[in-house]
């Protein structure tokens, strides 16, 4: 065994050779959660917003895929439907204005997600707890996203879109108009991603739409111009979909900078997360997530999330593991540090977080409301909402010497199992690796 312990330490120190960040530990805890009081209607594909202490859902679709034209609001513990909208959203952007007041805009003209875009826009005034009519887009849009910059809202992105000259409504003090230049490519639920000084703003668009990644739109907020600036950073890491509960605010860390949950191009299982920097118009890869997890296989294709309160980022996957449970997983990033903090781990919720809306609770708890109860269907929309503690629960496994090493091969370097049987490389996985002082090592190895 002596001669087996030897080829284990080179095999770990060649794998070490190639890291893909300075962090050696990740500790695996076990998810705290708690079953909140279900919403009045089944949702998905919903709006959320963060109103004060408390939580407004606005639209989206209930069982069935059949669109749905309310909204009600989390206080004090249980959920109150508010006068009804306007209009009817399902897929719909949001923008909070510098007031306080939220327009939610679009949607599918249909139930099923047809019918194209819906052109109306609901005014939420959180003061009373109401909604006003905001009038109308100049263009219908579904599945787009808004950003408010120099005291305007600009709307854009529609899954209806499939022309190269993309437009972009202007909302101004009740006001409707439309940018005279228009974007370089159409776009579901585009990245949008303001300035400091919100004197302009990026447009980065997602897998969704796979032509162009690393041409990126820039919008100056006063004068209406768009010019395109280059990531090439995106030719490598794709931007996922970010889906129904991406607002700019979730993944902005302050500072005018961004993280972006990517997946490399070419490979179905490596993730990472790139910072972008609207100031200086850059992107660079932060940290890459690792892909096995208490043996199973992660693709965290989830919702990110950003706590600035604490500095702290949360990917969010839910893998089903039968007809009626799924394993529920949240990376903590610490963005600052450029590490994964913790991974929190619930073996089995009766829930998923597909075409969830998410939020983050004054407590620093994360809401997640309604979504797929199969996680594999549009008409299966539920009630339930659930309370995730992503860090602090009882640690279950700590994870040492944890690489990326998907470029290993077998000629490079030797994994053996605990039994000091040497892997080929299609057996590869979570290795756990014995060394001559009797300790464990756990590589990951694709």
């Amino acid at each position: 065994m002596k001669g087996i312990s030897t080829l284990l330490l080179t095999s770990v120190a060649f794998l070490c050779m190639q890291p893909v960040s300075a962090q050696t530990e990740i500790k695996i805890s076990k998810l705290q959660w708690e079953q909140l009081a279900d919403m009045n209607i089944a949702r998905m594909g919903h709006r959320i917003l963060p109103s004060g202490n408390d939580f407004v859902v606005i639209g989206g679709h209930t069982t069935g895929f059949a669109r749905e034209q309310s909204a009600e609001i989390f206080k004090d513990g249980a959920w109150t439907l508010l006068p009804t909208p306007f209009y009817v959203h399902d897929g719909a952007g949001a923008v909070t204005m510098e007031d306080g007041r939220t327009l939610i805009f679009g949607g599918h003209g249909g139930d099923l997600g047809t019918g194209g875009g819906v052109t109306g826009i609901d005014i939420y005034d959180p003061s009373t707890e109401s909604f006003v009519d905001g009038g109308h887009l100049l263009k219908g849009r579904a599945m787009c996203n808004g950003v408010q910059a120099g005291g305007k809202a600009f709307m854009m992105g529609d899954y209806w879109s499939s022309s190269a000259a993309i437009t972009v409504d202007v909302w101004s003090d009740g006001s409707q108009s439309v940018l005279d230049a228009t974007l370089s490519e159409a776009h579901w639920y585009p990245y949008l991603m303001p300035t400091s000084d919100k004197a302009s703003f990026l447009v980065l668009g997602n897998i969704g739409k796979r032509s162009g990644l690393s041409t990126v739109d820039k919008v100056d907020a006063n004068t209406g111009e768009i010019t395109q600036i280059t990531l090439d950073i995106f030719n490598e890491w794709l931007p996922v979909w970010p889906g129904e509960a991406a607002d700019t605010p979730d993944y902005s860390i302050g500072e005018g900078r961004y993280l972006v949950v990517c997946q490399k191009a070419d490979d179905d299982g490596t993730y990472g997360i790139v910072l972008v920097d609207a100031n200086a118009e850059t992107a660079k890869l932060l940290l890459t997530l690792p892909d096995i997890i208490l043996e199973q296989t992660i693709a965290w294709s989830g919702y990110l999330i950003v706590n600035p309160a604490v500095s702290e980022a949360y990917v969010i996957k839910s893998v089903k593991i039968s007809s009626d449970n799924f394993s529920y997983y949240i990376a903590t990033i610490d963005y600052n540090a450029g590490t994964v903090k913790e991974i929190a781990y619930a073996p089995e919720l009766p829930v998923c977080n597909i075409y969830a809306g998410l939020a983050i609770m004054a407590d620093g708890r994360i809401m997640a409301t309604g979504g797929s109860i199969s996680g594999e269907s549009n008409f299966d929309g539920h009630e339930k909402v659930f309370a995730f503690t992503p860090n602090g629960g009882e640690v279950i496994d700590v994870i040492t010497g944890i690489e990326n090493t998907r470029k290993a091969t077998t000629t490079a370097s030797a994994i053996y199992n605990l039994d000091g049987q040497q892997l080929p490389q299609l057996q590869r996985g979570l290795n756990v690796i014995r060394q001559g002082n009797g300790t464990v090592k756990k590589v990951i190895v694709k």
